[in-house]
């Protein structure tokens, strides 16, 4: 029964590609240091779970406003992305702390496609 009311709540929101509304961060996470933290959100008036990659800092229990991206049927799931005010991270620490760490990465992917990393240097 809650695959089925599942699976047609995202039949509704496919119909609807512009919905926004609000979600309740219940939990938070970060795949590796640098990358962009990920919000579990539960969307209480569509009886949804998410995972939302958050664009600003939120706190655990506080409200977020979220936008559908996405609708995938077969997976049974929503992309939805949190509607906050674009750029409002440029300019801050966590902007920096990202681009750093991506530059990490990009750096010790060349290193391993080059052969450095075997060399010792």
């Amino acid at each position: 029964e809650r695959l089925s009311r599942q699976h047609w709540t995202l039949v509704k929101l496919r119909r609807e590609p512009g919905w926004e509304g609000t979600g309740v961060c219940v939990g938070f996470r970060q795949r590796e240091p640098g990358a962009p933290r990920a919000a579990t959100v539960l969307l209480d008036g569509l009886g949804l779970i998410c995972s939302v990659r958050l664009r600003q800092e939120a706190k655990l229990d506080s409200e977020i406003k979220v936008k559908l991206h996405g609708v995938r049927l077969p997976e049974l799931r929503g992309d939805f992305v949190h509607d906050a005010v674009p750029g409002a991270i440029y300019g801050t620490e966590t902007a920096d702390a990202y681009r750093q760490a991506a530059r990490a990465r990009k750096n010790l992917g060349t290193r391993l496609a080059t052969g450095q990393m075997r060399q010792g240097q």
